[in-house]
């Protein structure tokens, strides 16, 4: 029921690559194109246990790019944040 404009996808354990891919499973469904933030390009993947599954320094880092990226602000994103944008399909 939610309809997202933007969607961060951070799933904990996964690093960027098992996240691409396990998004990939869901790509072609009906409710996943539906979503606002799919439709507009609006989904970044992220390598969730790096940035926002544990505590420490590095949340940080992930709150200067969630900000940024969010804002549009690429400047404020740290250079090695382990992230990629979702291409659309």
């Amino acid at each position: 029921q939610s309809q997202p404009e933007a969607l961060v996808v951070c799933p904990c354990g996964l690093n960027l690559a098992d996240t691409r891919r396990e998004v990939e499973r869901i790509a072609d469904t009906r409710w996943w194109k539906a979503l606002p933030a799919v439709a507009d390009g609006r989904v970044a993947l992220v390598d969730g246990s790096q940035m926002f599954n544990r505590p420490g320094p590095r949340l940080v880092e992930a709150f200067r790019w969630l900000v940024g990226w969010l804002n549009g602000r690429p400047e404020v994103i740290p250079p090695d944040m382990p992230w990629d944008p979702l291409d659309r399909r």
